[in-house]
Formats: structure tokens, sequence, C-alpha cells
């Protein structure tokens, strides 16, 4: 008899615990999805008001690439991936362009750099600005071929290269700005995580 008190004791003390670690783990989803909600929000706003004036030779930052690279290279392939495809389609909506084009190359994007999330530490920022760099190529060569055969537009190597290299160097001076940034909101949410654990 006494063991079958130790039994029901230990069993509910186990469920207990159990579904206290659950509902823990779901308030920090809960919350990492607010923060990360208020991040999408402040970028986009960013973008159409304060990045979109800020332009060099007729060039300027691409805000959402950069904070999509960010993400994912901070919080995994699966965020990195649904923010890509959620600026993606903010920005298709935004420039008028074919919509999803921008957010299926956001999202493989996200995909990719969210690879690279358990492979070099977090508060790396030259692995982030390479993995910037990769991506404001591949964004803007994906959309320059993209503009050739949908428009049938001349290709032009020599503005090709040119409009490579504002972008690139304008999102660098960009992401070194806002990396720190979203850096410290990924580790609130690491010790919040690790004090509740």
């Amino acid at each position: 008899m006494n063991y079958l008190c130790n039994c029901r004791t230990w069993c509910r003390f186990w469920l207990t615990k159990r579904s206290f670690n659950i509902e823990k783990v779901e308030v920090q989803s809960k919350l990492k999805q607010i923060i990360l909600g208020i991040v999408l929000i402040i970028t986009y706003v960013l973008q159409l008001t304060l990045v979109s004036e800020i332009q060099i030779f007729g060039v300027q930052a691409n805000l959402l690439l950069i904070v999509t690279c960010a993400i994912a290279f901070l919080f995994g392939a699966i965020d990195g991936g649904l923010v890509g495809i959620i600026f993606g389609l903010l920005l298709d909506l935004y420039q008028g362009r074919a919509i999803g084009l921008s957010a299926l190359i956001f999202m493989y994007l996200g995909v990719f750099i969210g690879g690279f999330n358990k492979k070099f530490f977090k508060d790396n920022y030259l692995i982030l600005l390479i993995l910037t760099v990769f991506a404001t190529i591949t964004y803007e060569t994906a959309l320059y071929i993209f503009s050739i055969f949908a428009y049938s537009q001349s290709f032009m190597l020599l503005y090709l290269l040119k409009n490579l290299f504002l972008v690139t160097v304008i999102n660098i001076l960009f992401g070194a700005a806002v990396y720190p940034i979203l850096l410290k909101i990924n580790i609130g949410l690491e010790v919040h995580r690790n004090i509740f654990r």
C-alpha cells in the first residue's frame, strides 16, 4: 500500500512538473513571437519611411533583407524562412513587382542562412556581414535576371555590377547598425529562457 502511495505521489509530481515545463515553453514561444512581430512591424515602417528617403546614387538599403538575414542567423532556418516570406510579400506589394518573387527568394535565403545558426557564434558580426553580402548579391542578381526575361530588358553588365556594389555597401553599413540591436534582443530572450527553465 505504501509503495502504491509513493507511485501516485511520484506520478502526480512528474505530471505537474511536466505540465509546468510545457506552459513555460509556450510562454517563451509566445514571447518570442510577439517580439519578432514587433521587430517586423518596426522594420517595415522604417523601410517605407526613413530608409526610402536615404539614397546614395539612386540606390537605397534593403532593410527587410538585412533583418531577414539577421533573424535567420540568430533564430534559425524556420524563423528565417517565415520572416523571409512575410518580408518578401510585403516588399512585392510595396514595389508592385510580380507578387511572390521576392517572397520566394527571401524564404530560400532565410532558410539557407538559418542553417548557419548552430555553426557559428551568434556574436560574430563578420559572419553575418558576409552572409548579408551573399544575400544581397543573390537577391539583386535574381531580380535583374527576372527583369531581363520578364520585361525583355537588355543585359548590361556594368549597370548590374555598379548596382550590386552600391546596394551591397549600403546594406553592410545598415547591417552593422541593425545587427547589434537584434543581437541584444536575442540575448534577452536567451536570458529569459534560462531564468525560467
